[in-house]
């Protein structure tokens, strides 16, 4: 009898582990499916840019290059808006589901548009679904995960975002050639998620504040937001200047410019995959290794006489960046209590919307003033700005290790 009963009892208690692994797993695919509607966003459009001048043939080039921006702009102030509703007592779950389906109303306008007015609302309306979304995914990750767990998520989140980056622009590609509105067909993946955000997910201990509850904002996470913009001024000058680049060098066409866009998307989803294992090999030397990948990366660029040489550039860049930012999402989470944390998440994804939106005004104001308009020039600027980045860093380490030689000579 009691043989037979411990037996049952090693039998459920094997079922519920089983169980607790597939609802695991469940909650991480609904997160990070929130990723893959990002990228899906940002990605979908670069592809359409040709069909949409010979739909609109009348229409100014800057105004559809606005299309691929338009979306960034909203993203900061409603993401700034979720992080102070979660803070409240709004659920997260509740955010997410508003955010869904506004992203599928915006891929709806997207495909019955019928005028680049249309267009851009119809951009403008899925960047306030972005900015809800690409909060709550990280935000959702900073209460759910603790220490590596949650640092290994940030980087799948970021992985995601790349790969869905990756085979969104091949796929809108391939579909832009049958017709230009075929591409919103991607945004009805959003249903997807939307299911698996009903089904699986559940409000996090610590997603609205609690009556006790009196959390403060850590002033550190100011400097992350600046990190972060930083980062993403970096990032962004490639995408906005590497096809006129490479033609203006007789280094590749179009086409080849979107392969290495694709390349750096998939060694960005490898790193950032494994990102906390190369934090771990590297220890103190992470952040120092990143940023003088990133300055090697601007350089050959720069140099470059082939373009492989560009491609393996372009590639360092992101594969860079994506080392650096799911930790300095996890630990702009880990300064701050459980009900400030989706708040503090959403300040430090402001700094990366505002450096994408800034980024081509910044290099186009140094051009201007030093009246350089070729386009190798904004890569030179890139790399004269990563490097000084380099040595404010060392200067940093250097300043932090003499105050602590100085404070253990004052207690010997």
């Amino acid at each position: 009898m009691t043989s037979g009963f411990l037996m049952t009892e090693n039998i459920d208690l094997e079922e519920n582990e089983k169980l607790t692994k597939v609802k695991e797993l469940m909650l991480k695919c609904t997160i990070l499916s929130f990723a893959v509607l990002f990228a899906v966003a940002g990605a979908v459009m670069p592809p359409m840019m040709g069909s949409l001048s010979e739909a609109f043939p009348g229409v100014d080039p800057l105004m559809l290059k606005q299309l691929i921006t338009v979306s960034f702009l909203p993203q900061i102030g409603v993401g700034l808006a979720v992080g102070i509703l979660v803070r409240g007592k709004v659920k997260n779950r509740t955010l997410a589901i508003l955010g869904l389906i506004i992203y599928l109303i915006g891929g709806l306008l997207g495909y019955t548009s019928n005028s680049i007015q249309d267009l851009m609302i119809s951009r403008f309306v899925v960047g306030i679904s972005i900015g809800i979304l690409a909060t709550i995914g990280p935000g959702l990750i900073a209460l759910f995960y603790q220490g590596r767990s949650k640092e290994k998520m940030m980087g799948c989140n970021i992985a995601f975002m790349n790969l869905g980056t990756v085979v969104t622009a091949v796929a809108a590609g391939a579909m832009v050639a049958v017709n230009w509105r075929m591409p919103f067909i991607l945004y009805g993946f959003g249903v997807v998620s939307l299911l698996l955000v009903l089904w699986v997910l559940k409000e996090p201990d610590g997603g609205c504040e609690s009556e006790t509850g009196n959390g403060q904002m850590n002033g550190k996470i100011f400097w992350l937001f600046l990190a972060c913009a930083v980062m993403a001024v970096l990032m962004g000058v490639i995408p906005a200047n590497l096809a006129i680049f490479l033609a203006v060098n007789g280094l590749g066409e179009s086409v080849f410019a979107g392969i290495v866009m694709a390349a750096a998307g998939m060694a960005s989803f490898i790193v950032a995959l494994c990102q906390t294992r190369i934090k771990c090999f590297l220890g103190r030397n992470f952040v120092l290794t990143a940023i003088s990948i990133c300055t090697v990366g601007f350089v050959v660029i720069t140099g470059a006489e082939h373009g492989f040489t560009v491609l393996i550039g372009v590639c360092m860049v992101y594969g860079s960046i994506s080392m650096l930012i799911p930790m300095i999402l996890s630990k702009g989470s880990d300064l701050v209590e459980a009900n400030m944390k989706t708040l503090a998440v959403s300040i430090i994804n402001a700094g990366f919307s505002l450096g994408m939106v800034l980024s081509p005004f910044i290099f186009a104001l140094i051009e201007k003033m030093v009246r350089q308009n070729h386009p190798g020039f904004v890569f030179q600027c890139a790399a004269v700005l990563s490097f000084l980045i380099l040595i404010v860093y060392i200067g940093m380490l250097l300043t932090i290790r003499k105050n602590i030689y100085t404070v253990k000579e004052l207690q010997d």
